[in-house]
């Protein structure tokens, strides 16, 4: 806490590590005891999924490095693979403290990753992240031809 407010460990990339090891630590320092489910092994592995499926956010380095947080945790297991779009990537399957399968599947390439599911296949996200051409238009009430919102 900074003045009151809870301080985001995990939010800035400037001063977060690049390095798997290291970033462990901060990712496992920022554990709070009232936030999150599981084991601190769990909590590290959806601090760090949350981060890569937003990896658009950050840069190559710190996705490697959030990569090598979670193939680090206890038990899981890396190869070579595809997601269920047929994309080619590298495949981590973790297992947690309550037995739930949890897989991430990334480009090698570019470190994004390319989907996430768990449990027994009950839930998949595919992502799909690349550099937009141009910055997208923020909607506005003019744009979408509407007097107001709650109208639209």
């Amino acid at each position: 806490m900074v003045a009151g407010v809870r301080y985001e460990m995990l939010a800035d990339p400037r001063v977060l590590p690049t390095q798997a090891d290291e970033l462990t630590r901060v990712v496992r320092a920022s554990l709070q005891p009232d936030r999150g489910q599981g084991s601190d092994d769990d909590r590290v592995f959806e601090a760090a999924r949350t981060a890569l499926s937003e990896g658009g956010l950050w840069g190559q380095e710190h996705r490697a490095a959030f990569w090598g947080v979670v193939a680090a945790l206890p038990g899981v297991e890396a190869a070579e693979g595809q997601d269920g779009a047929g994309r080619t990537g590298e495949v981590l399957r973790y297992t947690d403290s309550g037995g739930v399968v949890h897989q991430l599947v990334r480009d090698p390439a570019t470190g994004l990753l390319l989907e996430e599911s768990g449990g027994d296949g009950s839930w998949t996200r595919y992502l799909e992240q690349r550099p937009a051409p141009e910055v997208p238009l923020e909607p506005t009430i003019e744009l979408a031809g509407c007097a107001t919102w709650a109208t639209c």
